[in-house]
């Protein structure tokens, strides 16, 4: 996840996003300590980074 976020930087975007399941707790905790920010709904977990 740490090179994701360094390739968006070098490729300059704005931000990095994605949709991670909510049972998949362990990503949602690499995303909560990576500093992005969480979105809960009913089944998934909206994730979003910005650069």
């Amino acid at each position: 996840m740490s090179r994701l976020l360094q390739v968006g930087r070098d490729e300059k975007l704005d931000r990095i996003t994605a949709e991670i399941l909510a049972e998949n707790r362990a990503m949602q905790k690499v995303c909560e300590k990576l500093g992005f920010c969480l979105h809960r709904a009913a089944d998934v977990v909206k994730v979003e980074f910005e650069l």
